[in-house]
């Protein structure tokens, strides 16, 4: 692996989110690549914006989350590995006289 393979972009992930596409270098293909994101957040967690950020990003192949209180990340893991698609939920009447939901 050479320079010209990887890309570090240090900041606060908010500011530096939005701008990430312009750290690609020129002929570099992000589907046929392996993008691997590591967010170290501070106590208070990922910023909103970023855990959509991340959702979105449909060319990151892996999210590496630090954490030093696996409890305080909690809400952000599961924003970041909820399902994608809507799930439902239906109820069923099992007994005829039973009241409708």
């Amino acid at each position: 692996m050479n320079e010209n393979m990887c890309r570090y972009v240090a900041g606060k992930a908010e500011d530096v989110f939005p701008s990430l596409r312009s750290h690609i270098p020129s002929g570099f293909d992000l589907q046929e690549s392996n993008v691997v994101g590591v967010l170290d957040p501070p106590r208070c967690g990922v910023h909103e914006k970023v855990v959509h950020g991340c959702r979105k990003m449909d060319t990151m192949r892996r999210l590496v989350f630090v954490s030093c209180n696996p409890s305080a990340a909690m809400k952000n893991i599961v924003d970041l590995c909820r399902p994608t698609r809507p799930r439902f939920a239906y109820s069923l009447p099992f007994f005829c006289s039973s009241q409708k939901i």
